[in-house]
């Protein structure tokens, strides 16, 4: 009977795609018959960090955000506090806001910041330091003041 089952079960999606990441990291996390959170979260962070790097003028950045959001709320369900709120420290190291203007101004907008100890108990970080983390990103007002020039913009044009 045992081998029956085991014959059954259906193959565990093993590599995260750039066609459709979200939906593959999702199989992975969902995935019942061996715990792949781990090998998922590892890939994913990789795929965001190769849609940033291979983005031309931006390109790939939506998608980027879209799988951050996606890692962000895997990692309150699993318990990953750590590896999510780890991952946005190396992001401000690998991307300098001064060179990757365009994707924390996106990060901004979707109010992406740590992990709270209120959405999970395992984060070390209050609301209020996440909030400040989010606002210490545009500490000079550049993204903000250029998120404003580019709404005063689209008020001209209108």
């Amino acid at each position: 009977m045992e081998e029956k089952l085991q014959n059954n079960k259906e193959e565990a999606k093993k590599i995260i795609s750039t066609h459709n990441p979200i939906e593959d990291f999702k199989e992975m996390i969902n995935y019942r018959y061996e715990d792949l959170t781990l090998l998922a979260l590892e890939q994913m962070k990789n795929i965001i960090i190769k849609f940033i790097n291979e983005s031309f003028k931006g390109s790939y950045y939506i998608k980027a955000i879209d799988c951050v959001k996606a890692l962000r709320d895997v990692c309150i369900e699993a318990d990953e506090v750590d590896f999510f709120n780890n991952f946005l420290e190396e992001l401000k190291h690998l991307f300098p806001k001064e060179k990757y203007l365009e994707i924390w101004k996106l990060i901004i907008e979707n109010k992406i910041t740590l992990i709270s100890n209120k959405e999970n108990l395992k984060s070390k970080s209050t609301e209020e330091e996440c909030r400040q983390w989010l606002s210490m990103i545009d500490k000079k007002g550049v993204i903000t003041s250029t998120l404003n020039d580019l709404d005063q913009l689209i008020d001209d044009i209108e």
